[in-house]
């Protein structure tokens, strides 16, 4: 039943039924001798957990890795689906019935030498941080087809929760299960409510976990999962490890920035240090960002092939095997090019390989195509050994241009506001030589220091695991992003304007103003503590007839917001309250960690429920 309160949001209750009740699954069931091994290995399997396994879901791409709760320092980086201590592409491919044919670089392979009828999904984690405008959110393959984008994440994190467990296991006496392992999952600290909800969504889907509620899993934020571990290894300034531990950069009062550039986002946190022993961060600043990550440099250099082969060569070669050749030899190049190195001697070029270009020319010579290139664009590019072209550095570096101004004039902004002792530059796209020497240029004066740390792709991955072993929270408040609140039925008041430009209904005698109000608890902007709560008045439903009370939960860029209807106004889920007419209750909703918490209070009998958010996935 459905009704109207005063003051309210919406939640899923649990409703003791006898059955297994939505968003719970069975799970796998030991024989008694194995549930005795087990006990004798660990005390209660149900709360805490032998193992943390975090899993970096990336634009790009994907890892996971692990460590023991009694052995935390020795914390093991794994590639889905191979050995390396790295990253695996995050590209998924299924066949034309939509079912699971690979995951990762042979995910790729697969699409490209076999059967094309299949559907190859790249940078579908893009998806969630765009508006679907009321329309279930969708990825779309290379070939057009669109599947779910729910069902894409859900395939993804199974494969890779499978190939962990495989690895977990297979130093194991005995078999873990995977609700018996503390999942860690990394989330872009700029995304939206309802994007952690499909995370979390996914991954019980994905049978990482048997409650979707459960606390087996943990969304972190990826650039506080960075500084956990570049201050975990005291990096040097270099980025170099120094002997005995290393030096301790960050200290008591010391403000600093995490810069994680990834495949598809920049995403920025700004911290306080509260103290170091243990450490201990306070958010200066809402997390921020933009879609300047590496992907967007590869969309440059695409742009820049499709001009000198043509276009009609350019959509032959993008369905071949040939491509994944070549975009693997223009990641080195990426990676690799170092405008520092050209100091001396600004007209070097650059040498880029474009061995797998040549199958798809055909009998058109590679030089052919360059000289046809520089006289309609009026270019320099040179050809070397019929395979390589030679890049004027001016070129190259426009390739990287617009992602990288756009991130360093954010940042510059940033920090004019709040000044900074240090900046950490880590993600995937921080292995570029480009893009560090940019960041270092544009930021290392007045003593700000920029710190790099070795393999700064897997910082990300080895802080969650970090962030999973610790007990307490490292970060003590943060700042809220958007500003929260819920739609509630206000009493008419002839006085106030924006009562009389609606006009009013009548529910039980009484009368409201038409249309809900916004009623907020947090303002955007506003320090929240971790651990603090925020409660609504008390309130009780409008209809006498009602046995439970249902509301909209909200979230609004616009601070000053008074109706729920006005623009800028996103609903992210609902509440769903059991009270009957004349009991009153309270809500109290906590904001300050990586998912939002809710109870409800019923102060007539004292009964306390934990509220389950129900995420509206058409608003991402």
């Amino acid at each position: 039943e459905r009704g109207r309160c005063e003051r309210g949001f919406e939640i899923e209750w649990p409703q003791d039924t006898g059955s297994m009740s939505a968003g719970k699954r069975s799970r796998e069931e030991d024989s008694p001798q194995v549930s005795r091994l087990k006990k004798a290995l660990f005390e209660d399997l149900e709360t805490d957990s032998l193992v943390v396994c975090a899993i970096d879901f990336g634009t790009a791409r994907t890892g996971y890795a692990y460590a023991y709760t009694r052995t935390p320092d020795d914390i093991k980086v794994k590639e889905p689906g191979g050995q390396e201590p790295g990253k695996t592409h995050t590209s998924l491919l299924l066949d034309k019935h939509g079912d699971f044919l690979a995951f990762g670089s042979k995910a790729r392979e697969d699409y490209y030498e076999n059967d094309e009828s299949g559907m190859l999904f790249e940078t579908f984690k893009m998806c969630l941080n765009d508006s679907h405008d009321g329309s279930t959110p969708v990825a779309y393959a290379m070939n057009g087809k669109s599947q779910p984008l729910l069902k894409v994440i859900t395939l993804s994190l199974k494969y890779v929760k499978e190939e962990a467990l495989a690895e977990i296991n297979r130093s194991q006496a005995v078999p873990l299960h995977a609700h018996e392992v503390k999942w860690i999952l990394t989330v872009p600290a700029i995304w939206r409510d309802a994007a952690k909800g499909m995370m979390r969504t996914g991954s019980f889907d994905a049978g990482m976990i048997s409650d979707v509620n459960s606390a087996k899993l943990v969304l972190c934020l990826e650039p506080e999962a960075a500084c956990m571990a570049c201050e975990d290894q005291r990096i040097s300034k270099t980025g170099a490890q120094a002997a005995g531990g290393g030096q301790q950069i960050l200290r008591a009062d010391q403000t600093f920035m995490v810069l994680d550039c990834g495949g598809g986002t920049v995403d920025i946190t700004m911290h306080r240090v509260e103290k170091t022993d243990p450490l201990r961060l306070s958010e200066v600043h809402e997390p921020t960002g933009g879609p300047w990550g590496s992907t967007f440099v590869d969309q440059e250099f695409e742009q820049f092939l499709k001009k000198l082969i043509g276009t009609a060569c350019w959509q032959r070669f993008k369905p071949s095997s040939a491509w994944v050749d070549l975009m693997k030899a223009w990641e080195e190049s990426k990676l690799r090019f170092d405008p520092s190195e050209h100091q001396d001697d600004a007209a070097t070029p650059v040498r880029i390989n474009l061995a797998a270009l040549l199958d798809a020319l055909g009998d058109k010579l590679l030089q052919t195509c360059v000289e046809e290139y520089n006289r309609a664009h009026g270019g320099q590019l040179v050809v070397k050994r019929r395979t390589t072209i030679m890049m004027p550095l001016l070129q190259m570096q426009t390739l990287f241009r617009k992602s990288i101004d756009k991130m360093v004039f954010h940042v510059s902004e940033l920090i004019a506001e709040n000044p900074v002792n240090f900046i950490y530059l880590v993600g995937g796209f921080a292995e570029s030589k480009m893009l560090q020497s940019r960041v270092k240029v544009a930021f290392e004066r007045g003593g700000l220091q920029v710190i790099i740390p070795m393999r700064p792709q897997l910082m990300v991955v080895k802080g969650a695991v970090i962030f999973g072993l610790r007990k307490g929270s490292t970060i003590q408040s943060r700042k809220a992003r958007f500003t929260y609140g819920f739609a509630s039925s206000r009493h008419y008041d002839k006085k106030d304007p924006s009562h009389v430009s609606r006009g009013h209904e009548t529910i039980e005698g009484d009368k409201y103003v038409k249309g809900q109000v916004f009623d907020s608890l947090v303002k955007q902007g506003h320090t929240i503590k971790v651990l603090e709560s925020h409660t609504s008045e008390e309130r009780t439903p409008l209809y006498r007839s009602s046995t439970n009370v249902e509301f909209n939960l909200y979230s609004s860029s616009h601070p000053r917001a008074k109706f729920v209807d006005e623009p800028g106004l996103t609903c992210i889920g609902q509440v769903k309250v059991p009270c009957v007419h004349g009991e009153m209750l309270t809500i109290a909703m906590a904001f300050g960690s990586t998912e939002i918490t809710a109870t409800a209070t019923n102060k007539n009998t004292g009964v306390v429920v934990k509220g389950e958010i129900k995420y509206n996935f058409n608003s991402l």
